[in-house]
């Protein structure tokens, strides 16, 4: 995406945004949007994965995925994936809470919560 589009834009993450593409028409075809991220994301192992126990469930409906460091550690954290409650989900998430896990040395329950306007 052009980062001059965006003339407030911190400097430092122009080559971030470089990297994206447009999508400020996504939210007219929130299919074709959510399809599309997910071609962002890279399939297969994550780096640090086997350092964890992952765990996917389900409680009350509602799709969890757990990361749990082989530790033993008992601090813990509730991760909610990013995507302005319309765009995301556990697997294009996956990546970064297997890095928050082993960073912060924690448990991480990631929610797949359901997505707007659905």
């Amino acid at each position: 995406m052009d980062a001059s589009l965006f003339p407030t834009l911190d400097p430092e993450l122009a080559p971030v945004l470089a990297l994206l593409p447009d999508m400020r028409d996504g939210m007219n075809d929130l299919v074709a949007a959510r399809a599309m991220l997910k071609t962002l994301v890279p399939g297969g192992p994550v780096p640090g994965e086997e350092l964890l126990d992952v765990e996917d469930l389900v409680h009350e409906g509602v799709p969890l995925r757990v990361y749990r460091p082989r530790t033993g550690t008992t601090n813990g954290m509730l991760y909610l994936h990013g995507g302005g409650f319309c765009l995301g989900d556990l697997d294009m998430e996956h990546g970064g809470a297997v890095q928050i896990a082993n960073e912060v040395d924690a448990v991480v329950v990631s929610v797949d919560y359901r997505l707007a306007p659905e």
